[in-house]
């Protein structure tokens, strides 16, 4: 909504800047520091877990294999057949192991003997016959499974006339075991892991929070900051407003006087002319920054909008403004003498941002329990990033204007308690809006 035209950018004194400090790298570096350790943290613990639960599978298999070999002690060519008793003998020997059932079968897969009772029935039970080297079939439910056929007879082993071994026939032999130590790491790992991800989680927690409650701060000291400078500011707008109104208007007085004495069209009428036209100049700069430094509290009483902004496009160019007055609400309680002037400066510089002969737009509606006022104009728009600096005192793009305009708009509309925002509309131009609540 800022005028075209003019390349020339004036910015407020770099007095007028907000302190810079490293508050906020500080708190985004604690930040990233606390997520880079919560993150470190879960990796840590994700590591350890999948290296007990690697190490309780190893645990889980050693235990299998020597359950397995103290059956095959059992069962050797050189000692009587094995019976359901000597396996329940061994049963109670390693129940504190975690062994639940125990069976030996023929090479016919049938069971010469057993103790326990199976999870499972016989079902999928494979030899591996002649090998010797166990093999991990399944784990059903809390039991882990194994089979395994007995080591394969030695080089010199006795044999008959017919160069077969003398041997009995070897068996093959099912373990079922409950892996108790194994199964207890692997807990006691995966609470490792929830105590890691939970301790991250809190860390990380924690670190937002400070970081909110930092920039909270930050605000509040931006804020203010803003206040102690505007009040500044006021002041000193203040002061030199007054201390130029006398000399101006008798510098202003006399210069018409003189100007009426000299002919229409010498070099002396057009110097003098020109002497009023300055002061005129510097009587809006003067009104502007008076405007600027009243901050007394604003007088409502109950108006109509409607009529408010109709009466504020007549004073400035009706013919150049298109009002859009049907969703205002009859009554809305306001200061009319400050709000008129905030309105008029939002509506100047629509028309001065707009194209010849293209209007302005001026709506007034109410939005719930508030009262909007929207100016929208169709020029160039708001340049990147000027969307809040253009609200600063001085700061203008336009070669003439003291750029107090949209400064003394928006002081007004905070002393309603209200909220003035400025944004590109998607079809082109710029929108300001006043947002005002009720009072």
């Amino acid at each position: 909504m800022l005028a075209a035209g003019s390349p020339v950018e004036r910015r407020p004194p770099s007095a007028m800047n907000l302190p810079t400090t490293g508050t906020g790298w500080a708190r985004w570096g604690l930040l990233a520091a606390t997520l880079a350790m919560g993150g470190a943290l879960v990796a840590s613990s994700f590591l350890s877990y999948r290296s007990v639960v690697q190490a309780s599978s190893v645990v889980a298999r050693s235990l299998g294999e020597a359950l397995l070999r103290s059956v095959f002690v059992l069962v050797r060519p050189d000692k009587a057949p094995v019976t359901s008793a000597d396996l329940e003998a061994l049963l109670g020997e390693h129940a504190a192991e975690g062994l639940r059932f125990v069976a030996v079968l023929d090479e016919n897969g049938r069971t010469v003997a057993a103790a326990g009772v199976p999870l499972v029935s016989g079902e999928g039970v494979v030899a591996a016959r002649g090998s010797g080297e166990p093999h991990v079939v399944r784990e059903i439910g809390d039991r882990v499974q194994m089979v395994a056929g007995p080591p394969p007879p030695p080089p010199h082993a006795d044999k008959d006339a017919g160069g077969h071994s003398s041997s009995r026939t070897r068996p093959t032999i099912v373990v079922e075991f409950e892996p108790v130590m194994a199964r207890q790491l692997s807990a006691r790992a995966a609470r490792a892991l929830s105590v890691g991800v939970v301790a991250a989680a809190g860390l990380m927690v924690v670190a937002l929070l400070f970081s909110r409650q930092l920039a909270r701060r930050e605000a509040a000291e931006r804020r203010l900051e803003e206040q102690r400078r505007l009040a500044v500011l006021g002041e000193m707008s203040s002061v030199i407003a007054h201390e130029l109104r006398n000399p101006l208007a008798s510098l202003k007085g006399h210069a018409q006087l003189l100007a009426e004495k000299l002919p229409e069209a010498s070099r002396e009428r057009s110097k003098a002319d020109r002497i009023v036209l300055e002061a005129q100049r510097l009587e809006t700069l003067s009104g502007d920054l008076l405007d600027f430094s009243r901050s007394g509290p604003v007088a409502r009483r109950d108006v109509d909008p409607a009529a408010l902004l109709r009466s504020v496009a007549e004073s400035v160019d009706p013919s150049r403004v298109t009002l859009l007055l049907s969703d205002a609400p009859r009554r809305f309680a306001l200061d009319p003498d400050r709000m008129r002037q905030a309105l008029t400066n939002l509506l100047l510089n629509a028309l001065e941002a707009s194209p010849p002969g293209v209007p302005a737009e001026a709506r007034v509606a109410a939005e719930g329990d508030a009262l909007v006022f929207t100016i929208r104009d169709h020029g160039p728009g708001i340049p990147p990033g000027d969307a809040e600096r253009i609200f600063e005192p001085f700061y203008t793009t336009r070669a003439k204007g003291t750029g107090l305009g949209l400064a003394v708009a928006q002081r007004i509309v905070h002393l309603h308690g209200g909220k003035v925002t400025a944004a590109n509309d998607s079809s082109g131009g710029a929108v300001f809006r006043i947002v005002l609540p009720r009072g």
